[in-house]
């Protein structure tokens, strides 16, 4: 098991793998760039993707762990939450088979001595599920520098996710010197657009809406608020925005 570079560069790949029953199943690797620095990565999670007709399970994310200099001194190191419950995102494709939908064969289908002049189906779905149990970034120590610590809030009422009580949102990054002393916080305030469907329904889509920023002495110093473009028009095949098909009907 080995890693083939897709572009020339200096970095060198280091892979840590076991073998059995003619599988190699990889453990971690070790990134070290042009002037010695090594990224270690050996945090995991694990996906379970899920369709009608089968299911499988894989590992789906390697994070960094720490970071080393030339003379292996530690620089920084990641931690992060035990695998909690796992979020599952629904997931759609779409194939399109015929452009616009205006097209009709000059030659009429045949199928077991029927005819059919009707044109093919507008669109097929494809729906699936990918459960993840997410390894959240808690915190990072900066050696001799600094702590940078990540609060998560419980629920997010995220239109892609089916359990919500058990999906997070970021909440604060707190920010402390070497002796965990506070130095600054900046809180994340969250909104839901509520997007009223053409069937009646209501879905939320979870939009950053301000950051505020506190002092050491939790004071508020400053905020920076953010607002969004929604489109006005809904495409026949429910892309967002973005362009992203998401079957919800609404502009973003």
């Amino acid at each position: 098991l080995e890693v083939v570079k897709l572009d020339k560069n200096a970095l060198q790949i280091a892979l840590s793998s076991t073998y059995a029953s003619n599988v190699h199943s990889l453990n971690s690797f070790t990134i070290t760039d042009e002037n010695g620095n090594k990224y270690l990565f050996n945090v995991t999670e694990s996906s379970t993707m899920s369709t009608p007709q089968y299911s499988y399970t894989y590992t789906s994310s390697f994070h960094l762990k720490e970071i080393r200099d030339i003379n292996n001194n530690l620089l920084a190191e990641l931690n992060y939450s035990a695998a909690g419950a796992p979020e599952i995102n629904n997931l759609s494709t779409v194939n399109v088979n015929i452009d616009k939908y205006n097209v009709i064969p000059t030659n009429n289908l045949t199928y077991g001595g029927q005819s059919n002049y009707s044109p093919l189906p507008r669109d097929e779905y494809i729906d699936s599920q990918i459960s993840t149990a997410t390894r959240k970034l808690s915190s990072i120590s900066i050696t001799g520098q600094c702590y940078i610590n990540f609060d998560f809030q419980l629920g997010s009422s995220s239109p892609s996710l089916l359990q919500y009580n058990s999906s997070y949102r970021l909440n604060k990054i707190e920010i402390e010197n070497w002796y965990h002393e506070k130095y600054k916080r900046f809180d994340f305030v969250h909104v839901y657009s509520n997007n009223n469907m053409a069937n009646g329904t209501t879905r939320n889509r979870m939009l950053l809406d301000r950051v505020d920023l506190y002092d050491k002495d939790n004071v508020k110093v400053s905020d920076y608020s953010f607002s969004y473009k929604r489109s006005q028009t809904y495409d026949l095949l429910n892309r967002d925005a973005w362009g992203y098909f998401n079957k919800s009907e609404c502009g973003y």
